[in-house]
C-alpha cells in the first residue's frame, strides 16, 4: 500500500480497504463529501478523468438537514416551564383550542341548536378562573344565521371540569 494521507485517512476511519477504494475514500473526504453519492461521484472522475462536481441534491440535502435541526433546536428553546403550564392550567386555557380558543364540546352543543350549523363563526371565548369545584365558567360569543338568513350575535355560557374539560352545563341564551 502507498503511505501517506490515503493511509491516514483508511487506519483512522478503523475499515480495511484495498488502495484505490481508500484513494477514493480519502479524495471524498477531502471534498467533504460522505455517503453512497461521495462514491459514485468519485468513481465517476476517476473513470472519465475529468473532476466531478457536487449534485446539486447533496447541497440541498444539507440545506434540508441544517433546516430540520434548527427547527427542532428553536421547538427545544421554546418549551414552556411547569410553571408556565401550572398557570395555564389553572386558568382553564388548557382545555381550549390553540388555534382560535373555542372549546370544542361546547362548540359541537352549539353547533347542534343552530339552523345552519355551517355558517357558525367564533367571535370570542372568555374563561373564569377556577372555581372551589374545581370548574370553570366559559362564555363564548358567535356569529351564526338566523331563520330568515341574517347573521346574528349570539352568546353561549357552559360550565367545564378543570381535570377533564367535560362541559358539566350549557345555555344557549
Amino acid at each position: 500500500m502507498r503511505q501517506g494521507r490515503e493511509d491516514a485517512v483508511i487506519v483512522e476511519s478503523g475499515v480495511k480497504m484495498n488502495e484505490t477504494s481508500g484513494a477514493r475514500l480519502a479524495q471524498a473526504f477531502r471534498k467533504g463529501l460522505m455517503g453512497s453519492a461521495a462514491e459514485s461521484t468519485s468513481q465517476a472522475q476517476s473513470k472519465t478523468g475529468e473532476p466531478a462536481q457536487t449534485p446539486r441534491k447533496m447541497k440541498m440535502g444539507w440545506f434540508w438537514l441544517l433546516g430540520l435541526f434548527s427547527v427542532s433546536v428553536i421547538s427545544f428553546i421554546n418549551q414552556p416551564s411547569q410553571e408556565e403550564v401550572a398557570k395555564e392550567t389553572a386558568a382553564g386555557f388548557h382545555c381550549l383550542s390553540k388555534w382560535d380558543g373555542s372549546h370544542d364540546e361546547v362548540v359541537r352543543l352549539v353547533k347542534q341548536n343552530l339552523r345552519d350549523p355551517s355558517s357558525f363563526e367564533l367571535i370570542q371565548t372568555r374563561v373564569t378562573p377556577v372555581n372551589s369545584d374545581r370548574r370553570h365558567g366559559l362564555r363564548m360569543e358567535y356569529r351564526a344565521r338566523n331563520g330568515f338568513g341574517g347573521m346574528t350575535v349570539e352568546t353561549a355560557t357552559a360550565t367545564y371540569r378543570n381535570d377533564n374539560c367535560s362541559v358539566v352545563s350549557w345555555s344557549p341564551n
